[in-house]
This record gives C-alpha cells, sequence and structure tokens, in this order.
C-alpha cells in the first residue's frame, strides 16, 4: 500500500480541494471500491468515530474518512492519541483545514505517523499563474488588464475565482474577454456566510445585522430558524458563566468547541440573561405564528432582529 493513511492539508481552500481529490484517485488506484465519508471537525464524535475508524469494513474494500475544518477537533489530545492507534488496511484519514497552530497535537501526530501538506496562499505573480491556470481550464482566455480585475475582485481566493470561471464559462463569447465583457458577465462571487449576521446579532448592532442580512440570499424561515438557535445558544452560555463556570466547562457542558464558547461568552456579555431569555421567548412566539400562518418568515425575521439587537425590546405587535 503506496498511499499513506494519515494526512493532514492545510492552508488555501483551493490548493486543499485540488489536493483532496488528487490523493483520493491515488487512493482508488489502489482500492477501487473505496467508500468516501464527509465529517466535520467541530461535529465530531470522537467515541463514534473511534469505533468505525478501528473496525474494518464488512461491504467495501476500502475506506476514505475526510474530516474537514480540522482545526475545530474538540479534544486534540485524545483525537492525537487515535491518529497513532493502527488502522486497519485500506482505511484513509484526510484531515482538511484552514489554518492549524503549530502547538496542535493533532499537527505532531500526523507528522509522527503520516504527512502534513502545506499550501498557503499565493501572492503576487505565482496567484496570477495560478488563476491563469484555472480560467485555462474552463477553455477562458482574459486580457492582462482583466486577469488583474478578477485577481483583485476575488481577494486573492483562488477558490472563488473557480467558481466564477465555471460560471462565466457558461456565457462566455468565444476568444479572449476583456474588462467590459467580463463585467458583464460576471456575477456576484458566490453565495455570504450567515456567521457575520450571528456576530452582529450577538453584538446587538442593528444597522451591522441589517447590512449582514442584505447580503444573503437565503430563505427568510431558515435563516430566522439559525437566528434562534443562535440566541439560545447565548441564553445558555450567559446562565453557565453567571454560575461562574469557565468557557472550558462551558464547553463540556454544552459539548461545543472551546473556541465557539468564547466567541459566543464574548457576545452574551452585552446583554443580561433575562433580557436574552425574553428575546428567545418572543423569537418562540414568532415561530408558532410562522407557523400558524399569522406572519410572514421575513416580518418575523426582522422583528427577531429588532429585538435582539434594541435594548428595549419591542412588543410583538
Amino acid at each position: 500500500m503506496s498511499e499513506l493513511q494519515r494526512v493532514l492539508i492545510f492552508g488555501d481552500p483551493y490548493r486543499c480541494d485540488q489536493a483532496l481529490a488528487a490523493r483520493h484517485a491515488a487512493i482508488l488506484a489502489e482500492f477501487a471500491d473505496t467508500e468516501r465519508n464527509i465529517l466535520f471537525g467541530d461535529e465530531l464524535d470522537l467515541p463514534s468515530l473511534r469505533m468505525t475508524v478501528l473496525s474494518s469494513s464488512l461491504f467495501v474494500q476500502g475506506r476514505h474518512f475526510v474530516i474537514r475544518h480540522a482545526e475545530t477537533i474538540p479534544g486534540t489530545k485524545p483525537f492525537a492519541a487515535l491518529l497513532k492507534e493502527e488502522l486497519p488496511e485500506a482505511t484513509f484519514l484526510t484531515l482538511v483545514a484552514e489554518e492549524i497552530r503549530p502547538s496542535n497535537p493533532i499537527l505532531k501526530a500526523v507528522r509522527d505517523c503520516g504527512s502534513v501538506q502545506a499550501l498557503p496562499r499565493m501572492k503576487g505573480k505565482a496567484l496570477e499563474r495560478a488563476v491563469s491556470e484555472i480560467l485555462a481550464e474552463q477553455d477562458l482566455k482574459l486580457t492582462p488588464a482583466a486577469l488583474k480585475e478578477l485577481v483583485a475582485q476575488s481577494g486573492g481566493d483562488l477558490l472563488s475565482v473557480f467558481q466564477e470561471a465555471r460560471k462565466v464559462h457558461a456565457f462566455a463569447p468565444e476568444g479572449a474577454l476583456d474588462d467590459n465583457a467580463l463585467a458583464r458577465l460576471r456575477f456576484a462571487a458566490g453565495e455570504r456566510s450567515i456567521y457575520p449576521l450571528l456576530d452582529r446579532l450577538g453584538e446587538r448592532n442593528l444597522r451591522a445585522s441589517l447590512a449582514a442580512l442584505s447580503d444573503l440570499h437565503e430563505d427568510p424561515g431558515r435563516i430566522f430558524s439559525v437566528l434562534l438557535r443562535h440566541l439560545t445558544r447565548l441564553v445558555m452560555v450567559r446562565v453557565l458563566a453567571d454560575e461562574g463556570a469557565t468557557a472550558a466547562k462551558a464547553a463540556m457542558l454544552l459539548g461545543s468547541p472551546a473556541w465557539l464558547v468564547k466567541r459566543l461568552l464574548n457576545q452574551a456579555k452585552r446583554c443580561s440573561a433575562q433580557d436574552l431569555s425574553t428575546v428567545v421567548d418572543q423569537g418562540i412566539t414568532l415561530d408558532l405564528m410562522i407557523k400558524r400562518g399569522e406572519i410572514r418568515p421575513g416580518d418575523a425575521l426582522l422583528k427577531l432582529i429588532l429585538a435582539a439587537t434594541t435594548a428595549a425590546s419591542p412588543a410583538l405587535g
């Protein structure tokens, strides 16, 4: 078996995805009947994962476990210990992260028994060459000025460039694209994350919350549900903090990563547990009104944001 069983890839998201694809192709070349399982670091159930990874499959020849956002794995030392255990033949682990601290035990464990690939973000001419290669794969050719503009608009994010190139390819005319053609064909750079909205909501910043909301293109009902869950977690974190629990203890009790609890704690400190509970109660009432058809999800969403970001929460009416 020539392919290493344990690999950590971190750095630029696009380059990491390319390296991951190459690794999976190499695994398939050795074990054609390989099943790929995608997991996420902050959602790992370590005992369940350990039982699954260390046992052999009865149904497939090979197994490839891909753990994304490996930098958010809770319990780094127990997970590092798992990495050092003997894996069944044709069982592969690939950890993918944007960044990982040099002191992280997982990094050391993979170095000891596998391979670490650091793929930092590209800059300057190297970035422009990488963008040109991505465009060439989609049969696109930009003028030098248009290429520089695309690099600037993407902020050096190769994954954004790749997604944009695929979209432009569907509409691009034959030949090179100049600045005007690119401006006509280029779409907005992908969907925005909901996390900025959650952060601004926790900071009780109404103006910034509405600005973050305007960047989202998602069903208002779904956004409402995510915001209500976020506010509920803030209540739990605030109650635990008031009882003297440390961030580490709160993380253990809530089953959440310590970094996330610290982030929530910074937001929860801006409001009392009673005020947060009042907002959550209003959110539950609004949720019931949505389900009964008494209010549109978009209106309920705005009311919840207003209640969460104003000092004196308004009445539902």
